[in-house]
Parts: structure tokens; C-alpha cells; sequence
């Protein structure tokens, strides 16, 4: 790595340990009185509003605010589990996806657009092939894939790679890579990292203290 990539790291913060944060994460301030250990259990699909200007205010707000809308876009229960997970990974904000292929379509379509062109592990999720066949492709965002460990990385970045898609552990045979190393070098060149993973917890694989844009997880 250079001294550029090497300065771009920053310490691991101390961490209060998982016991603790898996026990206390995601309650939210705690109500005066009585009350339970953790937070009810909503069952929602319709949300009733007072006046339309009401739910036409959510609509509008809910974009970029996390507001009770509809119950696919989520509920005080999936609110709350989705604090846990950010704390637990120590990121910026976390939405719940109903799939792992839908978690990794809204990265690669918020993220990319036309000219753009994207880097992908070779260890990936299978179906994301497909994603990018038939979805990016026809958009005129281009892919290349990358070996697994990482090795080629530097070599496929061009001046238009937007972004660079990971999974560690690989999906299908467990491959490995240096993610901070990656991390680094994507930072240095100014694209975007996102990390999908399936295997391993949060709490086993401290990413966030080297900043990768995004992580998904199935």
C-alpha cells in the first residue's frame, strides 16, 4: 500500500462489550414507569392518518426521514431492530431489506448510474450476475470482476469506477480478502465500497472504523 492508503486508516475505537450492546442495542430512550425489557411487537401493514395532508406529508418525508408510512416500509419493531444493527456494526444508519438480492440491488442502483462503471467480486452471490447482466448493463453501467482475494483490484480501476462491490467470506467458497487493505485503495481513488456478507456476524467482522460506503447482509 502507499503512505496515502496506509494514512487513510484510523484506529479502532474502544467498544462497550457485545454482551452489553446486544442486551441494551436498539430500545430507544427509556419510558417513564413501568415497561417492558424490549420493544413490542407491531404487526402492521395499513397506518391510518388524521387528514390526507397528514399522509401526504409522510409520502414526502419518508424518502429521506424514517416515518410510519406503510408497513413494507417498516414498523417500530423493524425500526428498533435496525438501530440494534447499527450499533451492533457501528455505521451510520441501517434499512431492512424482505431479501438479500434486494438489499444489493438498491446499493448498485442508488449508487451507479449511466457511464459508470463498477467493480465486483468474483466470489459473488450468484443471482448478483444477474443484476448486472440484465439490469446494469442495458443501463450503460459496466462491471468487470475481480479475483476473489482482491489481487487485481488496482489494476481494474479506471478513472469512471464508481464503485467497488465485495462479499467477504465469498459466498460459495469462503474466500477471503484484506477489506481494510480494499478499503484503503478505494478510498485513495475516490470510489465508493460496499461489502455483502453472508456468513460471518457483525459483532466477528469490525468493519465500519475503516468506512466502507455500505454493507449488506443476507
Amino acid at each position: 500500500m502507499t503512505a496515502r492508503e496506509r494514512a487513510s486508516f484510523r484506529p479502532l475505537g474502544k467498544a462497550e462489550p457485545v454482551a452489553t450492546r446486544l442486551v441494551h442495542g436498539g430500545r430507544g430512550p427509556e419510558p417513564a414507569g413501568p415497561h417492558g425489557v424490549n420493544p413490542p411487537v407491531a404487526r402492521l401493514s395499513t397506518v391510518l392518518f388524521d387528514t390526507t395532508a397528514q399522509l401526504r406529508q409522510a409520502r414526502v418525508r419518508r424518502e429521506q426521514e424514517r416515518v410510519l408510512s406503510y408497513g413494507a416500509r417498516g414498523n417500530p419493531t423493524a425500526h428498533a431492530l435496525e438501530d440494534l444493527v447499527t450499533e451492533l456494526e457501528g455505521g451510520y444508519r441501517t434499512r431492512l431489506f424482505a431479501t438479500g438480492l434486494a438489499a444489493t440491488a438498491q446499493v448498485l442502483l442508488a449508487y451507479l448510474r449511466p457511464g459508470d462503471h463498477v467493480l465486483i467480486t468474483s466470489a459473488v452471490y450468484a443471482p448478483v450476475r444477474r443484476l448486472a447482466e440484465e439490469f446494469l448493463k442495458p443501463y450503460g453501467i459496466e462491471y468487470d470482476y475481480y479475483a476473489a482475494d482482491g489481487s487485481d483490484v488496482q489494476a481494474l480501476l479506471r478513472g469512471n469506477t464508481r464503485l467497488v462491490y465485495a462479499e467477504v467470506p465469498g459466498s460459495s467458497l469462503y474466500d477471503l480478502l484484506d477489506l481494510p487493505a480494499l478499503a484503503a485503495l478505494c478510498r485513495s481513488r475516490n470510489a465508493l465500497l460496499a461489502v455483502d456478507n453472508t456468513w460471518v456476524p457483525a459483532t466477528c467482522i469490525a468493519r465500519w472504523p475503516w468506512a466502507p460506503t455500505s454493507a449488506s447482509r443476507r
